[in-house]
């Protein structure tokens, strides 16, 4: 199952997630409300929470390939290093990196603007990663609460992403965050 999420940033609404059960082609739905997601204390680990460069997109594709082997999806994987530096560099999309003291870069959120006819302008996390040897420590939460940052920063109304469902550690991520599951959406896709 996938879900995506939505996310009304300015009101301190629901947080309204979407899903996709690929076995039962029925759609689930999370909830949580922006207040606990607020009242959360940071964690201080040593990552600093930085955008990534065109010169990332090595190592950004590197935890894409890493994600899709977790996903056991690693066949699906189309892209390229040069397709991550170009879309950098042309604005495509940003991508927000936890770069280690050693240089590596452990996690990533990658998202892009998309407009909703319901809620206007909306951020797309397409992406969100942190190395399968670090999670629990704390980086996802500072990817993801710096992504929410940047939203509201850019004037985003809401923001919307998605997991799947047997990925039990991300679940209880956002759990943490106080996630309902709903149901009612549908995903569709065609591969081109």
């Amino acid at each position: 199952m996938l879900y995506g999420h939505t996310f009304p940033i300015k009101s301190r609404k629901d947080i309204v997630f979407y899903g996709f059960d690929k076995n039962k082609l029925s759609f689930l739905g999370l909830s949580l409300q922006l207040n606990s997601l607020l009242k959360q204390d940071s964690i201080m680990i040593p990552y600093p929470i930085e955008f990534a460069k065109p010169e990332d997109a090595w190592a950004l594709l590197e935890l894409v390939r890493e994600l899709a082997v977790y996903e056991k999806a690693e066949q699906d994987v189309r892209t390229t290093a040069k397709d991550y530096e170009e879309g950098l560099r042309g604005g495509l999309f940003k991508a927000i990196i936890a770069r280690s003291e050693s240089g590596t870069i452990d996690g990533m959120a990658l998202y892009y603007p998309i407009f909703s006819t319901w809620n206007g302008m909306t951020m797309y996390l397409e992406d969100f990663i942190v190395r399968e040897r670090l999670r629990g420590q704390g980086i996802g939460r500072l990817l993801f609460e710096r992504w929410i940052e940047d939203s509201r920063h850019s004037s985003a109304k809401m923001l919307k992403w998605q997991v799947l469902d047997w990925n039990e550690p991300a679940k209880k991520f956002y759990e943490h965050y106080g996630a309902d599951f709903i149901k009612g959406w549908e995903n569709g896709i065609i591969k081109l």
